[in-house]
């Protein structure tokens, strides 16, 4: 009885401290996703009132005068959300002024991408501590600086420091560009519904697809240009594969997927195509032309933009090559906005010259964030760890250091991106490459 006894009280005990643990972890985890979206939050408000101030290159504040004019000849939509929000916001400049209007909405824009982005992190088999560490990461990480590379706008006179990092890559991380940054919420949204309905497919959850990708395309349709061909093919894979026979059920969810993003483009296409505030343009078949003018050499843009990325896939095959379909998803939706940025281009309808601020890099910056978490989730799941630690039992001593590297590299890339931050309030005009 006495044995009986105890080990009931040890099996009490164990389930108290169960719960304890499972209550410590829920809350470390609300006071952890609290902390980083106010020091998000904070960074992202200085960045912004910086990047809106005179003589400071960015296109906050031209997107600010572009929606002014658009409401005041009537126009409340052109092809972005961006123009009526901001000016109701801002009740057309009579509550607060469109600069603070634009820093404000930024702001919350960044704070919802860190909180979204670290839930993900976790959803998707990143532990509770790795996945605030690299949902914090991404608030800053850029292309790793291209040493040697001249920098377009701004002179750099650190010459252990002198290259560019920002324009010409493709970044996780976007300070500039007010639609870019206000989609990207939607576009993880986007991402996370997508993911859902591969591994389950369902009417409704191809519904939750097309409404997220409907949204983001409403702010910025460049992330749906690459993701919905892409998702379109894999969608009607796993449908087919799940219902057999089932052609009605397939297609209902291919419907449901592509029909509201494609309603929403072709409402774009003639709007923008018939805005008098912008450049008239059309697109244009210009392979390699703008992305060399920004950069140099597209090969080391890719692997500069991507080292992350490829290090975290190269470890979680080396660890795991099964069950990362996901992962692969990301790739192909990063390859075909990859292919559309190379080959594409706007030229403008009057004088037929290339357009370099109006291009297809657009979409590839949101296909590198959700890729950098979905590698990010892929590596931390390979390693089955729930901490920071990455060594895990049967791991050999060569797989450690594969595993680590991946995770300097996303370290890097982070350093990058808080040179830039420096590089930004250390110039005098601000530093957009």
């Amino acid at each position: 009885m006495n044995e009986v006894g105890s080990d009931n009280v040890d099996a009490r005990d164990q389930a108290v401290f169960d719960v304890g643990s499972r209550s410590g972890r829920l809350r470390w985890t609300s006071l952890s996703s609290v902390g980083l979206a106010a020091g998000a939050s904070t960074l992202a408000c200085l960045i912004f009132i910086r990047m809106t101030a005179q003589g400071v290159g960015s296109d906050i504040m031209l997107h600010a005068a572009i929606a002014r004019q658009e409401v005041a000849e009537g126009r409340w939509f052109t092809y972005t959300l961006w123009s009526p929000l901001v000016m109701i916001v801002s009740a057309s400049g009579r509550l607060m002024s469109l600069r603070v209007a634009s820093v404000l909405l930024l702001t919350i824009a960044v704070a919802a991408k860190v909180t979204i982005s670290r839930q993900l992190l976790q959803r998707w088999g990143t532990g509770p501590q790795a996945a605030a560490v690299c949902a914090a990461a991404l608030v800053v990480a850029t292309p790793i600086l291209a040493v040697g590379t001249p920098a377009l706008h701004g002179i750099v006179d650190v010459s252990s420091l002198r290259g560019s990092i920002y324009l010409g890559q493709f970044s996780a991380t976007l300070w500039h560009n007010s639609t870019s940054i206000a989609a990207l919420p939607l576009v993880l949204l986007a991402a996370a519904a997508a993911r859902r309905a591969l591994e389950t497919p369902s009417a409704r959850l191809s519904m939750q697809v097309g409404l997220w990708l409907a949204l983001s395309a409403l702010m910025k349709p460049n992330y749906v240009l690459a993701a919905l061909p892409m998702l379109f093919v894999w969608m009607f894979a796993v449908n087919r594969r799940q219902t057999h026979s089932a052609w009605g059920a397939t297609l209902r969810a291919l419907a449901w997927c592509a029909v509201p993003s494609l309603a929403v483009l072709a409402v774009q296409f003639p709007l923008v195509r018939t805005d008098p505030f912008v450049e008239p343009s059309r697109f244009s078949w210009d392979p390699f032309v703008v992305w060399r003018y920004f950069t140099g050499s597209p090969f080391r843009s890719a692997v500069l933009s991507l080292a992350f990325p490829i290090a975290a896939t190269v470890a979680t095959l080396i660890l795991r090559r099964r069950g990362q379909w996901w992962l692969w998803c990301c790739w192909l939706i990063t390859a075909v906005a990859v292919v559309e940025l190379a080959l594409l281009g706007e030229r403008s309808r009057v004088t037929g010259e290339l357009i370099y601020s109006g291009n297809w890099f657009w979409g590839t910056h949101a296909a590198v964030m959700v890729l950098f978490m979905a590698s990010a989730a892929a590596l931390a799941s390979a390693t089955t760890h729930q901490g920071l630690s990455i060594r895990t039992p049967g791991m050999r001593t060569w797989q450690v250091a594969v595993v680590g590297a991946a995770w300097l590299v996303l370290g890097v890339h982070a350093a990058s991106g808080g040179l830039y931050v420096w590089r930004l309030f250390h110039f005098e005009v601000g530093f957009a490459s």
